[in-house]
């Protein structure tokens, strides 16, 4: 099984860049205002707080690439369309328990 460290290296830069940009530009204004936390709180918390997003990412870019890299040894398919799988059925998985752990008990 080989791991595509380059791969990896660049989804956790994309994941990074599509956060600061989502959670520090587009969000940023409108969270402060629900939240009643200031500018200053924030930026208080953001250097913590992105280096847990990094890890966060980091563990995802790894533990999908060894995925993909099982998956594609496995089946000696080493296309796009494995790999496009593979994360479709880590998103599913994790979307799955998600949902159960919202629905209501009965």
């Amino acid at each position: 099984m080989e791991i595509d460290w380059l791969g990896a290296v660049l989804a956790v830069v994309a994941g990074m860049v599509v956060a600061g940009v989502w959670y520090g530009k587009v969000f940023v204004s409108l969270w402060w205002q629900l939240t009643g936390i200031t500018p200053a709180q924030s930026k208080n918390a953001s250097r913590r707080n992105m280096v847990q997003l990094l890890i966060a990412n980091s563990v995802t870019a790894v533990g999908l690439a060894v995925g993909i890299g099982t998956a594609s040894a496995a089946t000696k398919d080493g296309s796009v369309w494995m790999a496009l799988l593979v994360g479709l059925v880590a998103w599913s998985t994790f979307s799955a328990t998600r949902c159960s752990s919202t629905m209501p008990s009965s």
